[in-house]
């Protein structure tokens, strides 16, 4: 099928049910399907997500789970994984991809998808740089995998979006294990059987709840265990254990227990699973999004419009009276959480839009525990109200539109309203803007000239013969070239 269009390819995918169509694409999915925009984006994914891999390598969160998984054994290994970003101890490749997962998902930094509201590539690029690796496979085998992986977490995700967050459901861990274990089947070289077997041993892993904007901290979480189960999936099924078939459409499946109603009444079998959220002739990984701010993506556009109009009129937190956000209800949702951790802050519209209008900017630095502490920042946030916009509401998920007003104390109103967020598809960061965010990540951490060396090599990676050769660029100084940390 390598000689075949994209849209001959999912003709072909599409004509079964939806698991079997998931297993069908990832399986026959080659290098030759993939459009010069495909390649494109699946490499600037690839740079971004690890960006924020490597610069979330040593946060709290990764520390505790690398921590806790040491003392579970799960370091140690005879055949050792490397993770960008962290020194050597010996763990496993589940452990690794569990570790990877979390740093990338750890400072809010990571990529997106508008449709399904989930985070395809922290799930996505660890496996297939992990597993890639191992394998030796080659950069193009790699960049395919990639693409595989992230058309079943965007399509997936869309077919259940909104019903799934309303259910409480976080697609970024609940669809990101299917992704994750058709990213790893792929490189694995699975047939649309075992790629079936593996979506269904997957499912009994599809978990991941919005308990998070209730406080704590396990949202970091969400991305490693999705990485983790999700290529774990894949690996059993290469040993030949069977999973159960059609788990996304049986009546005890994925998308009535996710997405369907109260009882199993509803016949899934039709489902157009390829053609969910749209763009039938075009990858899903040129449909996804890249974040500027490292706060929740709903928050995005109020952020841009406020840091716009504090630039324009010169504004500091003491000029402003009070800010209202009106926008559509998922986005409203966020008007509630606090700041008592880094991660509810980043879920906060109030405590993000009043440290926006504090600094000047939104990086992790903001939501560092003295930021939390600031009483001027956090005394503004009753300032600032969120309420839901019928319009808004309307257009909502084709667009993330918000209306901010701003009211000064000197009686001046000043009014601005945005359609999506920078970074969309219809709002490309540049080549640029991309490389300047992965060296603003990745540079803290390696060394600029590292850095630099590791950017220039992703953006040649469709030439590279072993991804293993690049995984050795991404660790820190003290990690490089430690025999500890070759894998067999």
């Amino acid at each position: 099928m390598a000689g075949h269009s994209i849209s001959e390819l999912r003709a072909a995918a599409g004509s079964h049910p939806p698991t079997k169509a998931c297993a069908h694409f990832a399986a026959h999915l080659q290098w030759a399907h993939l459009d010069a925009d495909a390649r494109l984006h699946a490499r600037r994914h690839f740079l971004d997500t690890l960006g924020s891999a490597i610069a979330g390598a040593t946060q709290s969160a990764t520390e505790t789970v690398a921590a806790t998984l040491k003392l579970a054994g799960e370091t140690g290994s005879d055949r050792p994984t490397r993770i960008p970003g962290r020194p050597a101890d010996g763990t496993g490749l589940l452990a690794a991809a569990h570790l990877m997962g979390t740093a990338t998902h750890g400072l809010e930094l990571d990529d997106g998808y508008r449709p399904g509201m989930m985070h395809p590539g922290c799930v996505v690029v660890p496996v297939a740089l992990l597993l890639g690796a191992r394998l030796h496979k080659s950069g193009r085998d790699m960049l395919t995998a990639i693409a595989a992986g992230y058309e079943i977490a965007c399509r997936l995700s869309a077919a259940t979006h909104p019903r799934a967050r309303w259910r409480g459901f976080h697609p970024t861990s609940a669809a990101g294990v299917f992704a994750a274990a058709m990213t790893a089947g792929k490189l694995l070289q699975l047939d649309a059987g075992q790629m079936e077997s593996a979506m269904g041993i997957a499912a009994s892993s599809s978990a991941g709840l919005f308990t998070f904007l209730d406080g704590g901290d396990v949202k970091r979480l969400h991305g490693g265990l999705g990485a983790r189960e999700g290529l774990f999936a894949a690996l059993l099924a290469s040993q030949g254990l069977v999973g159960p078939p059609d788990a996304l459409e049986s009546a005890n499946g994925y998308l009535h227990s996710h997405a369907g109603g109260d009882v199993p009444g509803n016949d899934y079998s039709g489902l157009k699973i390829l053609e969910a959220g749209g763009f039938a002739d075009s990858f899903s990984v040129a449909q996804c999004y890249l974040k500027p701010y490292a706060s929740c993506r709903h928050i995005h556009g109020p952020v841009e419009m406020l840091l716009a109009l504090r630039a324009e009129h010169g504004l500091t937190i003491t000029d402003v009276e009070s800010i209202h956000v009106s926008t559509y209800a998922v986005a409203a949702a966020h008007g509630t959480p606090g700041w008592s951790e880094m991660t509810t802050a980043q879920m906060s519209m109030p405590y993000s839009l009043a440290v926006a209008l504090a600094r000047g900017k939104l990086t992790p630095a903001e939501f560092s525990a003295a930021e939390r502490a600031d009483a001027a920042v956090t005394a503004f946030c009753a300032r600032i109200k969120t309420t839901v916009d019928d319009e808004c509401e309307s257009k909502y998920p084709g667009l993330r539109p918000a209306k901010l007003r701003v009211a000064l104390k000197d009686g001046r109103i000043l009014t601005a309203q945005v359609d999506e967020p920078p970074g969309e598809p219809g709002r490309r960061m540049s080549d640029a803007d991309v490389d300047e965010k992965f060296m603003h990540l990745a540079a803290p951490v390696l060394g600029e000239a590292a850095a630099g060396r590791l950017a220039q090599r992703v953006r040649g990676l469709a030439d590279c013969p072993d991804v293993d050769e690049l995984l050795q660029l991404c660790l820190p100084p003290l990690a490089q070239g430690n025999p500890q940390t070759v894998a067999a």
